[in-house]
């Protein structure tokens, strides 16, 4: 005889459920019911079968019939009769028990916190923490022990896994969450959102993520998560999850991470999933979060740990349906790419309502001529249209996603380009690709680096790669970390306007170089918000001294201060780049004078990849100018020929004018250097140019003091670089303050 204990139904002839679970303890098995057991399915969409012994049922049922006398067994046994057992509903949810033997360290705890979310919040959430060993009995692979597990409960049970592994990923500065081998995507339903499933007129979030979901949650809100951006689809369709709510009419708010302004996969779904449910007739609205400093990634938990839920209130009930919230994309100041990423997405969202569409396509063109873009013909708007619905077009009968190369790029440089703080770390500024390099700084990358990088990780990630599709994937991923064209380097890229760029950075971190030469330097981590390519090759040391390189001076210049006071502040213009000297030095005198020692103490203290040597009668060649972008000094020694300089155009760079640069194979680009030219002779120079104009902007220095040949040193450079540099650099520290606050140079 067969038993079907279910939760549904009427509670006629039930016992009482403690009696049945007393005799039901037993797990879920993977293998199915032991023999003479009878599977048990306990109450909720998401079926998790226990196993009863049937002599449990049988005595179960034979508690609560009818005593009857007793009579004798009838000679023929009676015809089968099917018997259902009902089981009342579950009792409260114990979060402790939906991970049982496992319990929460105090630094998945901190960490949480993090996330605003409260002690209280936290333990209603039932996460825990696990080794390897005990992530191997819940089905994932122990290498990615120890994790933080995150239970998705089924009103009182759990139905779903998803885990946080504490350890890194190759190419990203946090670890992914991961899911069993041969799960499917599932919706993050707190209790609470369970309550809600069939009461239509609860308003509902959805949020990007677990701890963003219980933050919330913990603000007032009847929340559910996705497991990104495209968590709520499975092989090209609508995950199951969706059927569990009563959507008709039902109030929703969609609130993704800010990088839906900048990242066109996390658009795109977000248009799929804002139609999705208005098919299933809800009434959606979207929030739109602002990004944070430096261009930093903000969630639903990191605006409310900042601004507060009553803030976070204010942007939900000012929430906009689809078409609205697409036009505010369009702002002042775009590069052409971002501006052309922002229009591809309106015109999806516009096209995407045929029934508005005229109006619609009508305000986008007031919102391009309001942010400066110009008046905008209803030709170019209508071709815009056009181009959305063949978009929508291929993504969708592509399925899902789809692997077109704009979703791809964007899902490469979520990947292997985006720091921890959704921060890109690849970045395009005219023509030339830039990298961040962990806590550091950017150095240049070739577009054909780019491509293996491309190919590698389509090898990895996609079934199918061709030249043609990592090509038009390299042309996207250029396009979505575009900067506008002449950002300088260094600065910072970002919309942060109340930081200067008079940052260096050094071996650990950032320091603002006006407050360092006040004597009260400011601090920051290194962070691919900068952009710079020179990192000094040393600590900031605000109390370290030089001696020997005061010494050295002092020999040198034949105790000299007046010479000694110069060359500290021309060291010291080095630190202060946007500090208007129209100066160049020229250090002139024979050999074994020091002259040597001071040129490699110069470079050594900048960095080698702060400097170029571009001599004079070079600087003049088709590929010479571009190369003092971003550099800090051109530092050439032995200069034999200035008959042939380039004198123009060292009269524009010492004024720091713009100039014209370009890189071999790449379009030409426009650019201010802020390097400061220094050049060592052993003759006076001799110029063509017979005006004060080049002549004035000449800070000579001599070196005359000729060093014995049982005197000299020949380590002498490389002892006070290996000792003094973060002295050296204090020293220089004091020659750019006194430049600061005479406003010129010591006379000599």
């Amino acid at each position: 005889m067969n038993y079907n204990i279910n939760d549904a139904g009427s509670k006629r002839g039930c016992a009482d459920r403690s009696e049945l679970e007393s005799v039901a303890p037993c797990p879920v098995n993977p293998f199915g019911p032991a023999p003479g057991a009878v599977a048990a399915t306990p109450p909720g969409p998401y079926p998790v079968n226990r196993f009863i012994p049937a002599s449990a049922v049988v005595a179960a049922v034979l508690s609560v019939l009818p005593e009857t006398p007793a009579v004798a067994a009838p000679a023929i046994a009676p015809p089968a009769v099917e018997m259902t057992v009902v089981i009342p509903p579950l009792p409260p949810p114990d979060p402790d028990s939906w991970l049982p033997g496992l319990t929460l360290d105090e630094r998945h705890r901190e960490h949480l916190k993090l996330s605003w979310l409260s002690d209280e919040t936290i333990d209603a959430s039932g996460i825990k923490s696990a080794s390897g060993v005990q992530l191997a009995a819940l089905g994932f692979n122990s290498k990615d022990g120890p994790a933080m597990v995150i239970p998705y409960p089924n009103k009182s049970l759990v139905r779903h896994y998803r885990i946080r592994p504490d350890s890194d990923r190759p190419f990203q500065d946090s670890a992914k969450y991961r899911t069993r081998a041969g799960d499917t995507n599932a919706l993050y339903i707190p209790l609470s959102a369970w309550d809600v499933t069939d009461d239509p007129s609860a308003q509902l979030l959805v949020i990007e993520g677990e701890k963003k979901t219980l933050a919330a949650m913990q603000a007032g809100y009847v929340a559910v998560g996705v497991p990104g951006v495209y968590g709520w689809m499975s092989d090209g369709a609508p995950i199951k999850d969706l059927d569990e709510f009563k959507w008709r009419d039902r109030p929703v708010v969609i609130c993704f991470d800010s990088d839906v302004w900048t990242n066109s996969d996390v658009q795109e779904a977000l248009r799929r999933l804002v139609r999705e449910l208005e098919g299933r007739e809800a009434d959606v609205r979207v929030v739109l979060l602002p990004e944070g400093e430096e261009g930093a990634k903000v969630g639903v938990d990191d605006y409310l740990l900042a601004n507060g839920p009553d803030d976070f209130k204010r942007l939900v009930d000012a929430a906009l349906p689809l078409a609205d919230a697409a036009l505010a994309f369009i702002k002042p100041g775009m590069s052409p790419n971002r501006l052309q990423m922002a229009l591809d997405f309106v015109n999806r969202c516009i096209s995407s309502y045929p029934a508005i569409r005229d109006e619609y396509m009508a305000r986008l063109g007031q919102a391009m001529e309001a942010a400066g873009y110009g008046k905008q013909s209803k030709r170019t708007l209508s071709a815009g249209i056009t181009r959305a619905m063949k978009s929508i077009a291929r993504l969708e009968s592509s399925g899902g996603k789809g692997d077109c190369p704009e979703n791809t790029a964007a899902e490469f440089l979520a990947g292997e380009c985006t720091n921890e703080s959704g921060t890109l770390t690849l970045r395009l500024l005219d023509g030339q690709l830039y990298i961040y390099e962990p806590n550091s700084v950017y150095r240049e990358i070739s577009e054909d680096e780019l491509k293996l990088d491309i190919v590698r990780w389509l090898q990895a990630n996609k079934s199918q790669v061709t030249t043609h599709l990592a090509t038009n994937v390299a042309m996207n991923v250029c396009a979505m970390c575009e900067l506008p064209a002449g950002t300088p380097i260094p600065s910072w890229i970002n919309n942060d306007s109340s930081k200067n760029n008079d940052w260096l950075a050094f071996q650990g971190g950032l320091v603002q170089m006006h407050t360092a030469i006040q004597g009260r330097p400011q601090f920051e981590n290194h962070t691919p918000a900068f952009l710079t390519t020179a990192k000094l090759p040393f600590h900031f040391m605000q109390n370290a001294v030089c001696p020997m390189w005061e010494r050295f001076l002092a020999e040198t210049f034949d105790g000299d201060p007046a010479q000694v006071s110069r060359l500290q502040e021309w060291f010291g213009a080095h630190l202060d780049l946007d500090l208007r000297l129209e100066k160049f030095a020229m250090f002139v005198g024979e050999g074994s004078n020091g002259k040597s020692v001071v040129l490699r103490v110069l470079a050594a203290l900048l960095g080698a990849e702060n400097i170029v040597s571009i001599p004079l009668d070079k600087l003049g060649e088709r590929f010479q100018p571009g190369r003092l972008r971003g550099k800090t000094a051109n530092i050439v020694s032995d200069l034999e020929d200035t008959d042939k300089a380039a004198e123009g155009l060292l009269k524009m760079l010492v004024s720091q004018e713009e100039i014209s640069g370009e890189h071999k194979n790449q379009t030409p680009f426009t650019f201010v250097s802020k390097a400061r030219h220094t050049f060592s002779t052993n003759a006076f120079p001799r110029f063509r140019d017979r005006s004060n104009g080049l002549w004035r902007r000449l800070l000579l220095f001599v070196f005359s003091n000729v060093v014995p040949e049982d005197r000299q040193n020949i380590r002498l450079a490389d002892e006070i670089v290996e000792r003094e540099l973060p002295g050296i650099f204090n020293w220089a520290l004091a020659g750019a303050k006194r430049m600061q606050e005479n406003g010129r140079f010591s006379e000599s």
